[in-house]
């Protein structure tokens, strides 16, 4: 059987010729000669392996242990954060773990779902400095109706998943996430993660001033498909960052690639590649360097 790294090489040199550093312009027009029959199983073979290899170099992973979550938490860890948000806590892993590597932090996790609440509470039993809540952040104070699936805690959303099957409505509760804020005292937050099923805009919509590159220094969001439901796409998250001062990427295995939005690149304007996004405040260069993709 051959290697997929040799058969990439033979796919490369049979179309391009010797393997070298190469155009843009020349990768696509040796792609473009490339036999495309739909009813051919050999096209088909290509198309997958294509779109395997495509999702991989894009890190579309949700295994926080190698798609750069945990490694990212790690670095962060050096900076001593004291008070870190965990908005969409799911049953706590991630919680648990910031507990772990934040030795100095106080950590404000915020779970919807009442049952899902009910297995993050025992995830995080005997954690003192995680302060759990059974509700959801937003941009008013409210109660909503969440779709909850069978599969997976993890797919609870206030928009629907179609391909999950059928879901269980569940009311729930969320907050104003600056309400929270103001009436908790906090006075900075050093890392806010939200991961909401596509509830992120609402999320911070609600911070109203308090998105600001003085009272945060790193934010985490997951962006994927179910923007396409949303309708906020990666541009809308670029401008929003922008105009807050901050600096925007994508985070990989080996850290986040902060660019600027590129009009030209396919990958942007497509929500299939995900998962996870970080902004760090312009006015903490130092966290930019330290995060920046290695």
């Amino acid at each position: 059987m051959i290697a997929p790294k040799e058969l990439l090489y033979h796919i490369v040199r049979g179309t391009i010729g010797e393997v070298q550093p190469v155009a843009k312009a020349e990768i696509l027009k040796a792609a473009n000669t490339l036999p495309c029959d739909r009813g051919d199983w050999g096209s088909k073979a290509m198309m997958i392996f294509c779109d395997t290899y495509a999702k991989r170099y894009h890190n579309m992973d949700y295994d926080p242990a190698s798609n750069g979550e945990y490694p990212i938490m790690q670095r962060i860890a050096s900076l001593s954060p004291k008070i870190v948000f965990d908005v969409g806590a799911n049953e706590g892993n991630w919680s648990f773990i910031a507990s772990k590597l934040f030795r100095e932090a106080t950590i404000h996790s915020f779970e919807i779902v009442p049952a899902t609440f009910e297995l993050f509470s025992a995830v995080t039993a005997g954690r003192d400095r995680i302060i759990g809540n059974n509700f959801g952040l937003s941009d008013e104070e409210k109660t909503v109706e969440v779709n909850v699936y069978p599969a997976s805690t993890g797919f609870s959303s206030l928009y629907e998943y179609p391909q999950h099957g059928d879901s269980t409505k569940v009311s729930c509760r969320v907050r104003k996430a600056s309400d929270y804020i103001a009436e908790n005292g906090v006075e900075h937050i050093d890392f806010l993660k939200i991961d909401t099923e596509g509830a992120e805009p609402l999320v911070l919509k609600g911070l109203d001033h308090y998105l600001s590159d003085e009272f945060i220094d790193i934010i985490q969001f997951e962006y994927g498909t179910m923007n396409s439901r949303t309708q906020f796409f990666l541009r809308d998250f670029y401008e929003l960052f922008g105009s807050k001062n901050f600096s925007l990427g994508k985070l990989y295995p080996k850290g986040v690639e902060f660019a600027p939005y590129d009009t030209e690149d396919y990958a942007m304007f497509n929500a299939y590649f995900g998962p996870n996004y970080i902004a760090v405040s312009n006015k903490r260069p130092d966290i930019i360097e330290l995060l920046r993709e290695k």
